[in-house]
């Protein structure tokens, strides 16, 4: 009979084969650990590579980059007790973004709980209803029984990878003392090795499918009112929140836009803001300070709203859509992304197909000559004087401004380089003011919860693909992942520009920063931390710049370039909100003009 650790450290090997080839993973994420003993030798036994990351909330933010970027998992594995509390934000994260992530995390047996075992904490159901299942196959008792585990694994691995609702899982593996195997195993477990290896062998990797059409009513719905739009003069407008990188709506949005002749209001997380556009297709990159004041939303009032991909960032589609103004379709690959709830029709599926079939019904414009209403005309003068504004105000101090950063960030990028944005100002900065003709890589950003914790280590998982990255985020983001740094791996190319403006900044710009005695330091968290000291700790290298000349050299000498650089653009501490106030007034005037010269 097969002495049980050899058992155990054959189900072990069973294990991580058959979850590597079931999930098609081309690595792992481990986090060091006791209890997961087992399957760490083997993974090592079977070849398996792996990312080795202290911090397992780091560990796991470097999984969702891999995922985010290829659409495939990078198991994570970690000991038992509170190591695994730590992938907690990453799978919110996960789950609300629809990408797969797989947890397997070592446990005590069952007979240790309840009694005050050390580092023993009740694992199952840690994750609640952000895992789209759960798995725990017990403690193996012979071999004959893990041959029984293969079907419940697949149909495990399948509820996580397989269908709309793609999403994190959570394998839960007790494992008993000694969890070594034998250091001379005999005949008996090597055959039992070559055995597992052959059923791991039979698991099915499995096959993501396609999005379920989305109701013919509601796009027939939608088609009517397109058509009705077009032949009342056009006023309609499609806006693009986040989608996946690997999304294939972009191209769908481009050529509704050119059959439809409606303006493109874009965000830069959906993955249609930046690249070359169609002929005829207006993009809009001041949307938002155009449509921030009452006078803009007047003049510029759509009839019809498609709005595409998960809930927009911007405050004025916000307003808007709160507001009412206009038809709005929602169209979106899963949610309900309708916030207000007033959405015309919500259409959940496969949006691409549905703009496609779209196109199909309408009218197609001429290549050579494509028609732009008067309405869209308008949009496109508007947003030339915005952005000759905006890079006007933006510049017209001798100090380095935010925004400044945030259109150089996006000029310099290679054509292959993924962009990753921080919450708070840095995503909204180039909302504001970055275009592109040129193309580029995609754009990462963490909107599912839109939380601050885990970007270094997000842009670390992305750019250990092979694809260069390059991270803006704030200070504050940057201090808030310090164990993201440690999460780096060997020979990927990471630069994170960091806007150091010495604390949250955002919060100068919400209402609370108008209540009389608001307590700001608390919400801004003022902070003297010095980062360059934090990039040394794990050996990287840091540039401080503060003038517009240092910042295009650091970016020209350091992106694309293997290893990770920090580069902290150093701008004034309470410069945003002004500048951005500034801004708008100067917006306003400019509308109001316009309005008194057609009135």
């Amino acid at each position: 009979m097969i002495a049980a650790p050899d058992l155990q450290y054959t189900a072990a090997c069973w294990l991580v084969d058959a979850i590597t080839r079931g999930t098609g993973a081309t690595r792992w994420v481990v986090s060091p650990g006791s209890r997961s003993t087992p399957l760490v030798l083997a993974l090592h036994a079977l070849g398996v590579p792996l990312h080795h990351v202290i911090d397992e909330r780091a560990a796991a933010f470097f999984a969702l980059g891999v995922a985010r970027e290829t659409g495939v998992p990078a198991p994570l594995l970690c000991t038992s007790g509170t190591a695994l509390a730590h992938y907690l934000p990453a799978i919110i994260e996960a789950s609300e973004t629809r990408l797969p992530m797989l947890v397997v995390s070592a446990d005590r047996p069952p007979e240790l709980h309840g009694w005050g075992a050390n580092q023993t904490i009740a694992q199952h159901g840690i994750f609640g209803a952000f895992v789209r299942a759960e798995l725990d196959l017990g403690t193996p008792e012979s071999l004959a029984q893990l041959e029984t585990w293969g079907p419940r694994l697949s149909h495990f691995i399948e509820a996580g990878l397989v269908g709309p609702d793609v999403g994190p899982l959570h394998l839960n593996v007790p494992l008993r003392v000694p969890l070594e195997p034998s250091v001379s195993p005999d005949a008996e477990a090597l055959q039992a090795l070559a055995t597992v290896r052959q059923w791991a062998e039979r698991v099915p990797q499995v096959v993501r499918r396609a999005a379920p059409a989305l109701p013919v009513d509601g796009v027939d719905e939608l088609l009517r009112a397109a058509r009705g739009c077009m032949e009342r003069g056009g006023r309609g407008i499609i806006t693009v929140g986040p989608l996946a990188v690997d999304s294939d709506v972009p191209g769908a949005v481009q050529r509704l836009a050119q059959a439809t002749g409606f303006p493109v209001l874009a965000e830069a997380a959906s993955q249609c803001r930046f690249g070359a556009q169609l002929p005829g297709v207006t993009c809009v990159a001041g949307f938002d300070a155009l449509l921030r004041g009452p006078v803009g939303r007047a003049h510029l009032a759509p009839e019809l709203v498609i709005q595409v991909g998960a809930t927009p960032t911007s405050k004025s589609l916000e307003l808007m859509a709160q507001a009412g103004q206009g038809a709005r379709f929602v169209l979106a690959p899963f949610g309900r992304p309708d916030p207000s709830r007033n959405a015309q029709r919500v259409l959940v599926g496969n949006v691409a197909a549905a703009l496609d079939e779209l196109c199909g019904e309408l009218p197609q414009p001429s290549a050579a000559t494509p028609t732009v209403s008067d309405y869209a005309n308008a949009w496109r003068t508007l947003d030339a004087c915005f952005l000759e504004l905006a890079a006007r105000k933006l510049s017209e101090d001798d100090a380095l401004s935010e925004g400044e950063v945030a259109v150089a960030v996006v000029a310099s990028l290679g054509e292959r380089d993924a962009l990753l944005l921080g919450n708070s100002l840095a995503i909204r900065h180039v909302d504001a003011y970055a275009t592109r003709t040129r193309a580029m890589g995609p754009v990462h950003s963490q909107r599912g919860a839109s939380g601050i914790d885990g970007l270094l280590a997000g842009a670390a998982g992305a750019a250990s693909t092979g694809r260069p990255v390059v991270a803006l985020l704030g200070d504050v983001s940057f201090l808030h992942d310090l164990g993201g740094l440690g999460a780096h791996f060997p020979g990927s190319s990471v630069t994170v520009v960091v806007l150091q403006n010495g604390g949250g900044r955002i919060f100068e710009l919400l209402p609370v920063a108008n209540h009389p005695g608001a307590p700001m330091g608390s919400f801004t968290t003022d902070h003297r931390a010095d980062l360059a000291a934090a990039a040394h700790v794990y050996g990287h290298a840091h540039t401080a710049v503060r003038s517009r000349a240092d910042l295009h050299a650091a970016l020209a000498e350091h992106m694309g370039k293997p290893g990770l650089h920090v580069i902290e653009a150093i701008v004034p501490p309470h410069d945003a909100g002004p500048r951005q106030r500034a801004i708008y007034a100067e917006v306003d005037s400019m509308l109001r003009e316009r309005q008194g010269a057609s009135a």
